[in-house]
């Protein structure tokens, strides 16, 4: 066979009946998934945030005015129909967030709002308008104050999530994007800057400079990297209330002891954004992103209502979690494996079933399988310490068999006595 045909194959193969950009969430991941749940959780709860969720649908004229006003086009957005309206799935979690914030009035319920939730969001990239993307992100966010004392809260919230997860090496990325009044001087200096460097920068940047000044920032190619070594930074634009924010800021986090770097390079160019933008990094990936976005409320819904937030991306901390080998798993319960033969077998086995789970007992089962033979293969490829045999013997007899996996084993107990002998086993 030619080796184009063997790489054509290969390909097909890979090939899934998923939507191009979007990824499962698979039964071995399961566990991981659990525990950074866990960790949020705990965290919010110390922090006093609220669980709050949103429809992952949207009007999407609401995303459109953000969506204007960031890029000058809709492309973006990832469109629903809907009857009668024209709707959206959300691409981030700010403006869902502020429209049940206004809807609910929920300034009412706590000044400022601290929410947190999990959820998908979606979204095109920006390089590839075909290509549909989604995110699984856990995110913490304050409503209705701008004092810099929450953007340090929330900047808290992300690096105790990733100590509890144990992820080694984590760094803190911190820049300020200025204000309206300061921005819009930067803006223009960086545009006249890459303009001048037209020569030393790679092809997208040249050609993306005019629509998008900031594109060459944040580029990773060798040839932009050395043309931004000299590039002016916003320090030097700052207005004087953003220079007293961004002071006040950084006192705050080095009176809490966090190391943090200042990285001119980052930049949320969104409208809506300002002042704060973070990231939280380990080993060059980034885990989380987040910042002010004080105007974006004013763009979308005509009012002005101060909020920040940050987004832990799952799919990003999940595979550098297993890269590192961290043991963040919780000590798992007692499993017991449940084999039955017979159909009276397994009729019984449903209330015995009950019986151990109803008492914390983790009991798993493959009933499907009728031989007995397939079910011990099931049993030792779930690695359950302990098993129950049942047979139409024993269904008669009212007893059950408490087998130990390792050794072999094994001893006859009654019905009524099931669970005080699987724990017996188990803690032999």
């Amino acid at each position: 066979m030619p080796i184009q045909e063997k790489k054509k194959i290969k390909k097909e193969e890979k090939e899934t009946l998923a939507p191009k950009g979007m990824c499962d969430l698979l039964p071995k991941d399961g566990d991981l998934w659990k525990e950074i749940g866990r960790a949020v959780f705990g965290v919010a709860e110390l922090h006093n945030f609220h669980f709050m969720e949103t429809p992952v649908i949207e009007r999407a004229e609401f995303f459109e005015t953000k969506q204007n006003k960031e890029h000058g086009t809709e492309k973006h957005l990832y469109f629903v129909k809907g009857k009668g309206e024209h709707l959206a799935l959300r691409p981030d979690y700010n403006l869902p967030f502020l429209r049940g914030y206004i809807d609910h009035h929920l300034g009412y319920f706590a000044s400022p709002l601290k929410v947190f939730s999990y959820g998908q969001v979606f979204s095109i990239k920006h390089s590839n308008e075909h290509e549909k993307n989604i995110s699984r992100e856990w995110v913490f966010h304050v409503i209705g104050d701008n004092d810099p004392i929450y953007d340090v809260e929330i900047i808290h919230a992300t690096l105790e999530v990733m100590k509890t997860l144990k992820i080694k090496d984590v760094s803190l990325h911190i820049n300020i994007n200025g204000c309206r009044t300061c921005r819009g001087a930067y803006r223009e200096k960086i545009k006249s800057f890459a303009g001048s460097k037209k020569g030393e920068l790679c092809g997208q940047c040249v050609r993306g400079h005019e629509k998008d000044p900031f594109l060459f920032l944040e580029c990773v190619s060798e040839k932009c990297i050395g043309a931004k070594k000299d590039a002016p930074t916003v320090l030097d634009f700052l207005c004087q209330s953003c220079n007293n924010y961004f002071k006040n800021l950084l006192e705050l986090i080095e009176d809490n002891g966090i190391l943090y770097e200042l990285t001119p390079s980052l930049i949320r160019k969104s409208e809506g954004s300002n002042r704060l933008a973070f990231s939280v990094r380990s080993g060059g990936v980034e885990l989380a992103l987040g910042g002010r976005y004080d105007y974006l409320s004013e763009i979308a819904f005509k009012k002005q209502i101060a909020a920040a937030g940050v987004s832990l991306y799952v799919d990003r901390i999940i595979p550098l979690i297993q890269a590192q080998g961290n043991q963040i798993l919780a000590k798992q319960k007692h499993k017991v494996f449940f084999i039955v033969v017979g159909d009276q077998a397994k009729k019984a086995s449903v209330r015995l079933m009950h019986q151990l789970r109803s008492s914390g007992i983790v009991t798993m089962e493959a009933l499907g399988k009728k031989s007995l033979k397939m079910q011990l293969k099931a049993a030792e490829k779930a690695k359950a310490p302990v098993s129950v045999l049942l047979g139409q013997k024993e269904v008669f007899e009212e007893t059950a068999i408490v087998r130990d996996m390792d050794t072999g084993a094994q001893e006859t107990v009654t019905f009524d006595g099931l669970v005080e002998g699987v724990r017996k086993k188990l803690k032999s």
